[in-house]
């Protein structure tokens, strides 16, 4: 009986899992839905990472020109307030009107080894799952002026300061995540649930907004398939 229950148990949390995806990867709007959907359906079993990566860029061009989706750089300058920003992953411009910002994402920014639809998923789907108050819409495509393949995210835009590394834990911990290497000398902290993974948690990427609140903006979030032993014992070092 104590078997049968804990399966059971296991399998409404997947459920439940599996329809907050579902739902986050549609506020991130209808080119993230279509854009998913499609590499998802042509991907191929087998083949190394740049391979996959570079046939699931050729598919997004072509679906971001046959759809009209291909945003051009000069527009994306010509109608924003100007440039705010760069970091290892995306070039942040402030639109016209300083309610949201346009992220310019170089999917492989941060990690090399990752694809097209990897980055849909961790990098937009996920964080609308865990912070759909600033949730990511992807918005298109372009190549940026080093002719990187790039997508674009728009993102509401939080007017506040940098919250401390104690704000941050205590944030996550209100939030149900277990909290590690915020206090210590570990670079950044991560933060471990059930379900989700998520680190890079710098003050640079809160945003302590002046109703007091604080806002994630732009995490790292992968889902939590591994044991959470291992996370515990490499970021909680004493």
């Amino acid at each position: 009986m104590d078997r049968q229950v804990k399966r059971n148990g296991s399998n409404v949390r997947s459920e439940r899992l599996l329809l907050a995806i579902e739902e986050a990867r549609t506020r991130g709007g209808i080119r993230h839905v279509e854009a998913t959907d499609i590499l998802r359906r042509s991907e191929k079993a087998g083949g190394g990472i740049t391979e996959r990566s570079i046939e699931q860029e050729k598919i997004l061009i072509r679906y971001a020109i046959e759809n009209g989706c291909w945003v051009n750089l000069d527009s994306i300058k010509r109608d924003s307030q100007g440039f705010l920003g760069k970091g290892a992953e995306n070039k942040v411009y402030l639109d016209k009107d300083g309610e949201f910002v346009l992220k310019i994402a170089d999917y492989k920014g941060i990690d090399p080894n990752i694809t097209p639809l990897n980055f849909l998923e961790n990098r937009i789907t996920y964080h609308n799952v865990v912070f759909s108050d600033v949730a990511y819409e992807l918005i298109g495509f372009n190549w940026y002026e080093d002719k990187i393949f790039n997508l674009i995210k728009r993102q509401r835009f939080i007017r506040g300061t940098k919250p401390t590394l104690q704000e941050i834990a205590e944030y996550m911990e209100y939030r149900g995540f277990s909290v590690f290497g915020a206090n210590n000398e570990e670079p950044g902290s991560i933060a471990i649930s059930d379900d989700f993974l998520i680190h890079d948690l710098y003050p640079r990427n809160f945003v302590k907004g002046h109703d007091g609140l604080l806002y994630c903006i732009d995490p790292i979030i992968h889902l939590n398939t591994k044991g959470r032993d291992f996370w515990i014992e490499k970021f909680n070092k004493p």
